[in-house]
């Protein structure tokens, strides 16, 4: 399946990585390696519930990345698997863009857009190009559908945004067959992961690379969000 081959491609790159640092933010965590820096969405509303106080049960600095991330990655809880994703991402978010911004009004414009995850930003652009947009969350959000209704809009659907937060929950697998083949494909968001595999498979990713972790573990830290600090994070057009 699709989340274990994104695995396999990390896995040469962090077989001999060592976790350096991380960040266990509200909105996201962060995680940098021997391989580079990568993050992913924190699912707060998983934090395991201990008898202590602490959120972790171990220190993962100083910790083998490989062994490390395909304990959390294969976790049923999603904050667990947010953090192997990050570690993941580590390995596979250090690409430069290859191609220009296509997060544009004119990629939309008129189109019959489906997007899985509620992304604010995006919703004025939807505007301005005047598409016909149907969003897909898990949470109760108005105006929106449950990823069940997939199956029915999806396939009418010229443009298809996917949230790199499906590789946490793994839900990603669930919509794919209900994508039309000559669909505009697009996974975006900061954990979405710079996979090989995705772009071959015909995707367009709109991802981030972490440029300067402390940097970018500051404003994670202090509930910011890493697009306040310039170069920190940069995004990337795959």
């Amino acid at each position: 399946m699709i989340y274990s081959h994104i695995f396999d491609e990390a896995a040469p790159l962090l077989e001999n990585a060592i976790i350096q640092d991380y960040i266990l933010g509200l909105d996201y965590t962060a995680v940098k390696t021997d391989a580079g820096s990568g993050m992913a969405y924190t699912f707060r509303n998983e934090l395991p519930m201990h008898k202590s106080a602490r959120t972790m049960e171990e220190d993962l600095r100083g910790r083998n990345a490989l062994e490390t991330a395909e304990r959390y990655y294969s976790s049923p809880n999603s904050f667990e698997a947010g953090i192997g994703l990050a570690i993941i991402n580590s390995a596979l978010n250090n690409k430069s863009s290859v191609r220009e911004d296509f997060l544009r009004p004119e990629t939309f414009r008129g189109k019959k857009v489906g997007m899985v995850g509620w992304f604010r930003p995006m919703l004025e652009m939807m505007g301005e190009a005047r598409a016909d947009l149907k969003i897909f969350e898990l949470k109760d959000i108005e105006g929106t559908y449950k990823p069940e209704a997939a199956a029915e809009i999806m396939p009418q659907c010229d443009v298809v945004m996917i949230t790199g937060v499906t590789f946490i929950n793994k839900t990603f697998h669930t919509y794919v067959p209900h994508i039309r083949k000559d669909a505009f494909r697009i996974i975006l968001g900061p954990t979405t992961p710079m996979s090989v595999h995705l772009i071959e498979a015909g995707w367009h990713l709109a991802g981030s690379k972490i440029l300067d972790f402390a940097a970018a573990a500051d404003c994670i830290a202090h509930g910011l969000g890493t697009r306040n600090v310039k170069g920190a994070v940069e995004k990337i057009w795959i």
